[in-house]
């Protein structure tokens, strides 16, 4: 399991974005979590980091399928929650080239939320 470190301001925070339940007692303190609630807490870089040495998060599905094929081949429901993780915003249509079309706009604005996701070129 990621041992995640908090790194923000706070004196204490309890974990709103991941749902893990875990609660940080200041800048410093450290908990493990989750693959997946490890992944979300990572996507604030300036509340929490991964621990020096700790095992990072698996990828997962969207992940994996956006490593091993190109944007083009993505099915309608896959562009959905690409546009969703990696860029937080929500796609309208239901044609699956109108939703390549939305976010081949999103990557030329380049307005990335979450840069772990990556598509094969």
């Amino acid at each position: 399991m990621p041992s995640i470190e908090y790194i923000g301001r706070k004196p204490f925070v309890t974990d709103r974005v991941a749902h893990s339940g875990k609660t940080w007692k200041g800048k410093g303190a450290v908990a493990e979590v989750s693959d997946a609630q490890a992944t979300a807490l990572l996507r604030h870089p300036t509340e929490f980091r991964l621990v020096d040495g700790s095992e990072p998060p698996a990828k997962d599905a969207l992940q994996v399928a956006a490593e091993n094929k190109p944007l083009e081949k993505f099915t309608a429901g896959e562009l959905r929650e690409y546009a969703k993780r990696k860029f937080d915003k929500v796609l309208k249509g239901k044609a699956t080239a109108d939703l390549l079309d939305q976010v081949r706009e999103l990557e030329a604005e380049g307005a990335v939320v979450d840069p772990s996701i990556k598509a094969a070129d």
